[in-house]
């Protein structure tokens, strides 16, 4: 069960996304679709959020933008599956996707190295 605001919120957003709102199912599809769990997906929110800010875009910028980077990721399907799944266009999914991919990426030292250790 999700334990925190934070983790039910993430929730929450992925829901039209996993398509379920059944809590041990939503919690397992999370990381199906994902990669990872709603915690770590929040503490990378907060790491890239300071970013988000400096450049302007926190008004454009939502966190289903980082979901649908994380998905993008995570299955690596054509642009149109994976928008259709987000439901949006494969233009918009691909502006969002790219530049939260981008986003992560620049938490390489941070995140990435602490999660291979």
């Amino acid at each position: 069960m999700a334990s925190t605001t934070h983790e039910q919120e993430w929730l929450r957003v992925a829901e039209p996304i996993i398509g379920t709102a059944v809590l041990p199912t939503m919690l397992l599809s999370f990381a199906t679709f994902f990669g990872i769990d709603p915690s770590l997906c929040h503490s990378i929110w907060t790491m890239i959020l300071p970013t988000i800010v400096s450049l302007r875009m926190s008004d454009a910028y939502k966190k289903k933008h980082l979901l649908w980077g994380l998905y993008f990721l995570r299955v690596y399907g054509t642009e149109r599956l994976m928008a259709t799944t987000c439901r949006t266009t494969p233009k918009t999914f691909r502006k969002w996707a790219r530049f939260s991919v981008t986003q992560i990426a620049s938490l390489k030292f941070r995140v990435v190295s602490y999660c291979l250790i």
